[in-house]
């Protein structure tokens, strides 16, 4: 039965009755909410995240903490504010923080391209500082300043100054990603990249894992 019309001709419908609703989009007929509670209770339904024993990160060795999960991440968290105050190569690791509270970045963070893997969850703002970046140039000729995904429940700042910023991957800000670079040139002054290869390198207990089923109209 599709809508409540049907046409069987000489035969009859199947036992179990099944409907089919009409043709559409499946998502905009679930209830959903996406914020760091539900992204949080996914990842620690699976594995327990390690404490983060510093909330100032220098280097990529600052965060080679605590156990690596059988989906080859680390997961780190951290009751507070962390501060970036290095140049972070994460190289091929794979490392998820939560952070419950503000994230200050002041230098670059970067990954090996089809490998690595680097994912900030904060409750708080996440701040960008205005030196990170440079002079405004063709941002396609330029190594990315941050990579990864950065996902905030309050807000996204880039930071006020005239440096030109580029970001590859994915920035989430619940409540807003703020634009706040404003250098005078033909180049823009946030360049922010869809890094597929990132995304795809998603460790397993980062992604949602219901299955969701309903029938649909051809």
């Amino acid at each position: 039965m599709v809508n409540g019309a049907y046409g069987f001709g000489g035969g009859s419908a199947n036992s179990k009755n099944w409907v089919a609703g009409d043709s559409g989009v499946l998502s905009n007929k679930l209830s959903w909410k996406y914020d760091m509670d539900q992204i949080k209770g996914r990842i620690i339904s699976s594995v327990k995240p390690s404490a983060l024993l510093i909330s100032n990160i220098a280097s990529v060795n600052d965060l080679l903490q605590g156990v690596i999960a059988d989906d080859g991440a680390r997961y780190l968290q951290l009751d507070g504010n962390l501060i970036v105050s290095g140049n972070i190569d994460i190289g091929d690791n794979k490392i998820i923080l939560i952070v419950n509270g503000d994230v200050d970045i002041s230098k670059n963070i970067n990954i090996n391209d089809n490998n690595g893997y680097f994912a900030i969850i904060a409750s708080g703002d996440i701040n960008v500082d205005p030196s990170v970046g440079g002079a405004a140039t063709d941002p396609d000729t330029v190594t990315p300043n941050l990579e990864g995904i950065y996902f905030t429940q309050k807000n996204f700042n880039t930071g006020s100054g005239s440096n030109q910023i580029r970001i590859d991957g994915a920035v989430i800000g619940m409540e807003s990603v703020n634009l706040q670079r404003s250098g005078v040139s033909a180049f823009p002054s946030e360049y922010f990249v869809l890094r597929p290869d990132i995304l795809m390198n998603t460790p397993k207990y980062m992604l949602r894992r219901n299955n969701i089923w309903q029938e649909l109209a051809p």
